[in-house]
């Protein structure tokens, strides 16, 4: 009992203030007078239909603190021609979001808006919700109504004005710091969606789950008719406000002892390209946080039938879903079915083997391997598994949404790797990524035994962004 330590020995905390646990601290902060109110805003554009191609311009208030994590888009779609499904994911729709300060470009965005949030969601363990259509419809559609002739929502909850989607404002709502923003210290902000082109719907031959004569997986006959069209799009603003006027005095203060303010946010530059065994981009950036590659096959931009999420029941017998913790035999869904569409279909570029997702054909598994100018990262070439575990360590998650390794390889593929500190959530935003802006840095995925012909890669830059606000509305954006 002498060698047990007697609580005068044990280490002492520096101070109450910063050393206390938040679990044992009895700090009370009371902040008087807030109060809090939603708002409809209807877009600028004045139209309620709005197709493929086209844009919603929404002017957000000008008086409130806008909490941007929750505010988002509502509204419904309508679609016509033969069996049109909606892909997976309603911000499959939308190809790029930006964000005006004063007729100033302070989120640029980039045209792969799309892509980039479906392989986010999965790198980052964001499972999608039911309002962001989680699953390709086959026999009903969102509101449970027959989809035998295509999936479309213009009656229901969707009529006289009635919305069925959302959507927030991607990686900007997810990263911005502060979470509220006092929107009465910036000229007036406009949020732009540019959306996608038809050619990101579904277009299959009939509704056949394990093969048959008219399989899900396969084209239609007719490909080139399917549409759809946004309809009845509000954005929906949550804001607060704090009667006190401390928090008005303390900017106000903070604008006269330094200059301004700081708005921090994150957003990525897009890079696409034919993969040839290599894949190479520069630039300059105040803090390049994270690099990641996805691999799509090039013919994604046609219209055609759905494609297996490889190894769930119920699905095409060529598929491995007779896994024997499934049970035995095959389930034969009528709803939701797990199936995504070519456009989003993110599959590892294997030399040989791989067809309809059989990786067990490959006799030289490929490897991956990054480099900014002269350092390569990781510092040696990495196969498929280990830049899975490197792609969650990037993206400062324990797991994906993915059930079995199959599934990564043949449907969510991507490897990203990390250029700065794991955050905590909650936590003070800091910048810690690498820093180009001196001379731009050459970056270049480099792979061996890789299918060079079939595949296009995408890289995805993500940098830091500072929105600096001074005395009468005056910004200015570091990149």
């Amino acid at each position: 009992m002498n060698d047990i330590p007697q609580m005068n020995d044990m280490p002492k905390m520096s101070s109450y203030s910063n050393g206390t646990p938040p679990v044992l601290s009895n700090a009370l902060s009371v902040i008087q007078g807030a109060s809090v109110n939603s708002f409809l805003v209807s877009p600028t554009s004045g139209s309620t239909s709005v197709p493929a191609n086209g844009q919603i311009r929404i002017q957000v208030p000008s008086n409130a603190i806008i909490d941007w994590r929750t505010s988002k888009l509502h509204f419904s779609v309508e679609t016509a021609g033969t069996a049109t499904r909606l892909p997976v994911g309603i911000k499959t729709l939308v190809e790029r979001c930006s964000i005006l300060c004063g007729g100033t470009t302070i989120y640029q965005g980039n045209n792969f808006f799309n892509i980039q949030e479906y392989a986010s969601s999965v790198a980052e363990n964001r499972p999608l919700d039911a309002s962001e259509h989680p699953e390709m419809c086959v026999f009903t559609d969102c509101q449970g109504g027959n989809a035998t002739t295509g999936e479309s929502y213009s009656a229901g909850l969707s009529a006289n004005g009635g919305t069925v989607f959302s959507m927030d404002l991607g990686e900007f709502a997810r990263t911005c710091s502060p979470r509220l923003w006092d929107l009465s210290l910036l000229p007036q902000i406009e949020i732009v969606f540019y959306l996608s082109p038809n050619s990101v719907l579904v277009a299959p031959k009939g509704q056949d789950l394990t093969g048959g004569t008219n399989p899900f997986t396969t084209a239609n006959t007719t490909i080139t008719d399917q549409t759809f069209t946004i309809t009845n799009p509000v954005f929906v603003a949550n804001c607060y406000s704090l009667a006190d006027g401390m928090y008005s005095m303390a900017l106000a203060q903070k604008i006269a002892d330094v200059g301004y303010l700081e708005l921090v946010y994150n957003q990525s530059l897009a890079f696409n390209q034919q993969w040839n065994s290599s894949a190479r981009l520069s630039i300059g950036a105040m803090s390049l946080n994270k690099l990641t590659a996805l691999f799509r096959l090039r013919t994604h931009g046609t219209r055609g039938g759905a494609v297996n999420i490889f190894g769930n029941p119920g699905n095409d017998t060529n598929e491995l879903p007779k896994l024997s913790y499934k049970g035995t035999g095959y389930v034969n869904k009528s709803g939701l079915v797990e199936y995504q569409s070519k456009f989003q279909q993110l599959s590892c570029p294997v030399a040989d083997g791989g067809t309809n997702g059989v990786y067990d054909d490959t006799t030289t598994p490929p490897l991956f391997q990054w480099s900014v100018n002269s350092s390569s990262l990781p510092q040696f070439q990495a196969n498929v598994a280990q830049f899975y575990e490197m792609t969650k360590w990037a993206n400062n998650v324990d797991k994906m949404p993915v059930k079995h390794f199959s599934e990564y390889l043949f449907n969510k593929f991507t490897i990203s790797y990390p250029l700065n500190l794991p955050e905590v959530p909650h936590q003070k935003k800091y910048i810690s990524g690498l820093d180009t802006r001196a001379s731009n840095s050459y970056v270049e995925l480099k792979g061996t035994n890789t299918n060079t012909t079939d595949y296009d890669c995408l890289i995805l830059a993500e940098t830091t962004s500072i929105l600096r606000v001074g005395r009468g509305k005056s910004t200015e954006v570091l990149n």
